[in-house]
């Protein structure tokens, strides 16, 4: 039998042959940016827009704010 020409077959082969890359992150002037992780979070209207106020108030992100929240609340050192 003939072999049949399987454009599918080739495309895979070339893939498999390339070698693979991983992006990893960027040391810039000797700063590592942290691996972080999109999550989605739901808040009332009012909310947002208190958090949104505070954080210009503060001259900080919204996103800053809830991250120094939830560091203070659940990852500081408590001294018993």
């Amino acid at each position: 039998m003939a072999k049949k020409n399987n454009s599918t077959t080739d495309l895979l082969g070339k893939v498999l042959s390339q070698k693979s890359t991983t992006p990893i992150q960027e040391n810039k002037n000797g700063i590592v940016k942290p691996i972080e992780k999109t999550f989605l979070l739901s808040l009332p209207e009012t909310k947002l827009q208190q958090l949104k106020q505070m954080a210009l108030d503060k001259k900080t992100t919204v996103r800053n704010l809830i991250n120094y929240a939830i560091d203070e609340k659940y990852f500081k050192e408590k001294n018993f």
